[in-house]
């Protein structure tokens, strides 16, 4: 347990939000609505009354403990709290996990030191999957279309919700732009993972940036207020550039730039034959058709497995339940 002292600024500040404003990232995949139950704190001095929210989390013991949720209490005044350190550490965890498999060996000749690579930035290009819950990038070899070098990474925006519907609630009650710097700020990791010493905005190769359509909207700083109401309308869906980053089109508001470009690498616009892509990511697409006619479709995948918006439910991290074995009675 981590014990800290802290001050909420004024009553439209929640502790969770307090809390992230000193830069203690506690997860909270329903966005701060007090549905997923993620972000339980325990406060040691003035400990308000419990909210609903709180009896629908915690045990009476626990309540009685001062064990609350943080983005449920909001108000004026200075607390001193404990936080789990798992919770701290949960998302670094989760990058452990994901970047245990991120960098990949060099191909021969290729040494990726610095923006440019082997002096023929030309000949380079990085390519960014810019997902919901996860990111990669690799650079890539324009003249073969081989990939020299990968890694991977958790999208840390996540502590503002696990879905996108979440994340644009947060960006359109002010934390646009805060969702912007985490994003840049987990791009410029991948850089330095791939060896190149400058962040995504200053590498001095292409960028090529593929997403679902709120992913590259909160990268760019573009408002999210349509997106998630009806009729649902996406504020830029075409191929441009900003700065040395190129955005690949999406084609609807939930059907994004990642889906075009799945759609190319397997060929479903040049074939005759029917097929099926299907990305299953926390933002979950699948496409049907041929190179007469596609249909799509999305829907929120990821946060069923993950935990979030539902009570019960984690990610793959260290200290989940994996499997469960009854023999002889015992488990």
């Amino acid at each position: 347990m981590t014990k800290i002292r802290l001050e909420i600024r004024g009553f439209g500040e929640s502790l969770l939000e307090a809390l992230r404003r000193e830069g203690y990232l506690l997860p909270s995949y329903c966005g701060g609505k007090g549905n997923c139950g993620k972000c339980g704190v325990r406060i040691l001095s003035s400990v308000p009354g419990p909210k609903e929210g709180d009896k629908s989390v915690f045990s009476e013991e626990e309540l009685n403990e001062g064990w609350r949720l943080a983005c449920l209490i909001r108000g004026e005044g200075i607390f001193e709290l404990e936080i789990p350190e798992y919770r701290e550490e949960e998302i670094a965890a989760e990058d452990s996990v994901m970047e245990s498999s991120g960098i990949v060996d060099t191909a021969p000749g290729k040494n990726p030191s610095s923006g440019y690579l082997d002096g023929e930035p030309p000949e380079y290009a990085l390519a960014v999957d810019l997902g919901t819950t996860t990111l990669a990038a690799g650079l890539v070899d324009t003249a073969c279309g081989k990939i020299i070098r990968k890694a991977v990474g958790i999208n840390h925006q996540r502590i503002y919700g696990a879905d996108v519907l979440s994340r644009i609630d947060a960006a359109n009650r002010g934390a646009g732009v805060k969702l912007q710097e985490i994003i840049l700020e987990d791009l410029d990791r991948l850089c330095r993972d791939l060896g190149l010493s400058q962040g995504i905005r200053e590498v001095e190769i292409p960028a090529i940036i593929s997403g679902n359509t709120t992913m590259q909207h909160l990268l760019q700083g573009l408002s999210c207020r349509t997106l998630g109401t009806y009729p649902f309308q996406a504020v830029d869906l075409s191929l441009h550039k900003t700065g040395n980053m190129t955005f690949l089109p999406g084609i609807s508001t939930f059907v994004g730039a990642d889906i075009v470009s799945g759609i190319i690498s397997c060929g479903m616009d040049r074939k005759k034959e029917i097929s099926i892509l299907v990305d299953l990511g926390t933002n979950g697409e699948m496409v049907i058709g041929n190179q007469n006619r596609m249909l799509a479709a999305s829907a929120s995948a990821g946060p069923a497995f993950e935990g979030g918006n539902i009570s019960c439910g984690t990610a793959g991290i260290p200290g989940a339940v994996e499997t469960v074995r009854i023999r002889g009675g015992k488990v």
